[in-house]
């Protein structure tokens, strides 16, 4: 379980990948090259950060046809984010 807390932590230390939950957030599911167009980032570079969103079960993807839609994962990060506060605060906080 610690495992997941620290690369939920390390996927949200990071301004780009703030900004797709913002995103995300904004306009509930997009495709990849949305998401990478709003950012003018190289297509390799969006992957990336969208690979790194995904294993952190921050973000959902769901393949139709030949395009790749994300979404937030809201039940998971509702999930992290109690851990996260049981850890730090204890679960009588």
């Amino acid at each position: 379980m610690r495992d997941a807390i620290v690369r939920f932590n390390k996927a949200l230390a990071n301004e780009e990948r703030m900004e797709i939950i913002r995103l995300l957030l904004e306009h509930k599911v997009l495709y990849a090259k949305e998401i990478q167009k709003h950012f003018y980032l190289e297509q390799s570079t969006a992957s990336h950060h969208l690979n790194i969103l995904k294993k952190a079960n921050i973000i959902q993807s769901v393949k139709r046809g030949r395009f790749v839609y994300y979404e937030l994962n809201t039940s998971e990060v509702r999930a992290m984010l109690t851990q996260l506060s049981d850890s730090l605060l204890g679960s009588d906080a």
